[in-house]
């Protein structure tokens, strides 16, 4: 039994966190209320309140679940990189895609620069990176490094990539791995 409570209640936390990131994507985190979340949900605010304390603890898991697709994108350019088909052309498509989405609305983007939060998601996807690139050709680039300067150093192509991209989002993804490749003095590992 205690099973399938802990299973139900996971689910409902689930449908909770999804509508509130609805709801954060389409009107915005300060914009968006309780009760919004809650008819996005399809539930009431007390059950709201059963499962979360306030709108705030729910944009923290929200903030979780970008930070996971962070580094789900770059587990897939890693593995890309690893089986020898991933550029860096590659990256700059994989990252673009999980700021600005497939369709180019940007909303995972807007939340987290509304909430103050991209530079820290942004970090847990470097770190984690780093980590999964050990042993790998895309790590021979940055093999001379500590594993705290290969952060450092992705931190800061990341960044400055994100920068670039806010400016001037038609750019071509080519130019912008160019640019990283010759920052870095690599050549793609394809």
């Amino acid at each position: 039994m205690r099973t399938r409570s802990n299973s139900n209640r996971q689910n409902m936390e689930q449908l909770i966190i999804s509508s509130a990131r609805t709801s954060f994507e389409s009107k915005g985190v300060a914009r968006t209320t309780v009760t919004d979340i809650a008819r996005e949900a399809n539930i009431t605010r007390e059950l709201f309140y059963y499962y979360f304390r306030s709108k705030d603890e729910v944009k923290q898991r929200v903030l979780k679940e970008y930070s996971a697709e962070g580094q789900q994108y770059a587990k897939q350019w890693i593995e890309s990189q690893s089986d020898g088909s991933g550029t860096f052309g590659d990256f700059v498509q994989i990252f673009r895609k999980y700021l600005f989405g497939e369709d180019g609305s940007g909303a995972v983007h807007s939340v987290l620069m509304e909430t103050g939060e991209i530079y820290n998601v942004l970090w847990d996807t470097i770190k984690e990176s780093v980590e999964l690139m050990k042993g790998t050709k895309v790590f021979e680039n940055f093999e001379k490094l500590s594993t705290s300067s290969a952060e450092i150093a992705m931190a800061f192509v990341l960044y400055g990539t994100l920068g670039f991209l806010e400016q001037k989002e038609t750019v071509n993804d080519e130019v912008i791995a160019e640019t990283v490749k010759a920052a870095f003095g690599c050549k793609d590992v394809k």
